[in-house]
């Protein structure tokens, strides 16, 4: 298929009024299509793609003016823009990036049936483990196991982990799905202290980190380092200092418009629906590094009593509507 007349749209965005994430999408989105000239922009581009120059032509408009107009449809996500090579250079080539947006006025009284649940999950009591060394775990008074064997992930203690590690593969935690199929889900996050792994600590050793829900890649966040050179808020006296002491608390939330990170959006083609939650009794949350990835530096995972912040592995599911109970 030409590149030039390729469908781009992505995924067509729902924002509830209600919800405080949307809010100001929708600001970005009334204020694109506020002006006459970023209106008739795209209408322009609905049959195929335009270049700036042919849509300053069409408009008989400055070049200047059509690129201020397109970055604000692109601000809103009304359109993509795509650097194509020429003889002279790169153009910028603008396309439609969605067919439709949609603004949920809701009754206000709804937001009094919107409920949280929280589960905290011990590092742990993960439910599967396939991982290379060196690797370990660590409890609040000493070691658990042999440090650098795999099978010390197997020992009966291991429930009493509140640092593990491992330098590439991936861990599995499955959290209890408590939800009946009327309840209506508004979101899922999952928030955890992590960092890369070296042998000791190194603060500029990056790791690709990758996580998934039910078996689905949701993203790859890169760890800037594998911390240490000052004690953990919570990390025992015992543990040395040179040794990995903290990480960086994430945050990763999905709703109906997409996944986030740290509040910011980074996935809008995987949403709740994509990850089909209420299809099986748990969920499973998976984080790894993978084989090949750019920056195989290990992960390390924090419980409540080992690093800066007093929690373990916290999934926090919102739901909204609900019709009927849940689950005892």
């Amino acid at each position: 298929m030409n590149s030039l007349t390729k469908n781009t749209t992505n995924t067509n965005p729902v924002y509830k009024i209600s919800n405080k994430e949307n809010k100001d999408k929708i600001l970005k989105t009334c204020h694109a299509l506020s002006s006459k000239e970023r209106i008739l922009i795209l209408e322009l581009i609905q049959e195929k793609p335009m270049t700036i120059k042919e849509l300053s032509l069409a408009l008989n408009m400055p070049i200047s003016s059509v690129t201020l107009h397109t970055n604000i449809l692109q601000e809103a996500n009304l359109i993509s823009i795509e650097y194509k090579p020429n003889k002279k250079g790169n153009i910028k080539l603008c396309s439609r990036a969605i067919n439709s947006f949609e603004v949920i006025f809701e009754n206000i009284d709804n937001n009094n049936n919107l409920r949280e649940l929280v589960y905290e999950m011990p590092i742990g009591n993960f439910s599967n483990v396939d991982i290379e060394p060196p690797c370990g775990l660590a409890g609040i008074k000493s070691g658990l196991g042999n440090y650098d064997h795999v099978s010390s992930f197997y020992l009966p203690e291991k429930k009493d982990a509140e640092l593990l590690w491992f330098s590439s593969g991936h861990i599995t935690y499955l959290f209890p799905n408590q939800l009946n199929e009327s309840n209506v889900i508004e979101s899922l996050e999952f928030s955890l202290e992590i960092c890369s792994e070296t042998y000791y600590s190194r603060n500029d050793w990056p790791s690709d980190i990758t996580f998934y829900i039910n078996g689905i890649e949701l993203l790859t966040w890169t760890s800037p380092g594998d911390f240490g050179g000052r004690r953990g808020k919570y990390s025992p006296e015992y543990w040395f200092i040179n040794s990995t002491q903290y990480g960086i608390l994430k945050t990763i939330k999905i709703n109906l418009n997409g996944i986030y990170l740290d509040d910011i959006l980074v996935n809008e083609k995987i949403n709740l629906n994509t990850l089909e939650i209420q299809k099986y009794p748990y969920i499973e949350f998976k984080i790894g590094v993978k084989e090949n990835a750019i920056h195989r530096g290990g992960i390390n995972l924090f419980g409540k009593n080992f690093g800066d912040y007093p929690q373990a592995i916290v999934m926090k599911i919102y739901t909204q509507n609900i019709k009927g109970s849940y689950k005892e």
